[in-house]
């Protein structure tokens, strides 16, 4: 099956935050695109709950929600979530977020 995305997807495994209304806690970034992330944690998560997303080192920090979630076969304390930013990550912010990922694998 074809998935109709309208920004590619590059893969950047990074640390980085999430933080919820309940608490903050680090995770790993799976791929990115200009409209949002995917990540792995243990953590519980709530389709549609508001989160934020950040990453110092390149002083990035973007709100967004949660718009998908999957189990992780091989891992099954630890689960993949989707995040849809509500403001769309610029050019030169995909750019600085594969060049951080190149850098720390």
């Amino acid at each position: 099956m074809k998935e109709n995305r309208k920004f590619s997807r590059y893969k950047a495994i990074l640390h980085f935050a999430v933080k919820n209304q309940k608490t903050s806690f680090n995770c790993i970034s799976y791929d990115i695109s200009k409209c949002g992330v995917s990540f792995l944690t243990p953590e519980d998560l709530i389709l549609k709950e508001k989160v934020s997303i950040s990453y110092p080192p390149i002083k990035f920090i973007r709100e967004g929600f949660i718009t998908s979630e999957a189990v992780i076969p091989n891992y099954p304390k630890m689960k993949k979530y989707g995040v849809e930013f509500e403001k769309h990550m610029s050019h030169e912010e995909v750019i600085d977020f594969l060049k951080a990922s190149e850098t720390t694998n």
